[in-house]
């Protein structure tokens, strides 16, 4: 069941943030670093909210967890190099998503809301 939100969660993020045809990649960074997706873990992506106790979860959580951060990779990497093979990530993407993740999950600990803005704004830069 814990999989299956997971899954979920993964997805809403994806259809939500990620995929379609939002103006880019600049609309991928303003909607995921964005001070509402860091006021709102429930409703953000699984990866920013918890995926820092995936390791923790049983083999089927677990697994989940690494399909939700291949998934967001492959849609990273699609915005990234539209004409691009999604299944051979580059640095570049790599990069991009840990700096993603990492700044939302830095927003929501720091208790300092300029300083979590400033966060999510230097993150953006491309």
């Amino acid at each position: 069941m814990a999989a299956e939100a997971v899954r979920a969660a993964a997805q809403e993020t994806a259809s939500r943030v990620l995929s379609g045809d939002r103006g880019g990649l600049q609309a991928v960074l303003e909607a995921y670093l964005s001070p509402e997706h860091v006021e709102r873990p429930a409703d953000g992506c699984v990866l920013a909210a918890l995926g820092s106790e995936a390791r923790q979860q049983h083999a089927p959580v677990r697994r989940a967890f690494a399909e939700a951060a291949r998934g967001f990779l492959g849609h990273l990497q699609g915005r990234l190099h539209p004409a691009g093979d999604s299944r051979h990530l580059n640095d570049d993407t790599l990069a991009l998503a840990a700096r993603m993740v990492g700044a939302v999950v830095l927003a929501r600990l720091v208790d300092d809301q300029p300083l979590a803005n400033q966060i999510l704004k230097a993150a953006k830069r491309t």
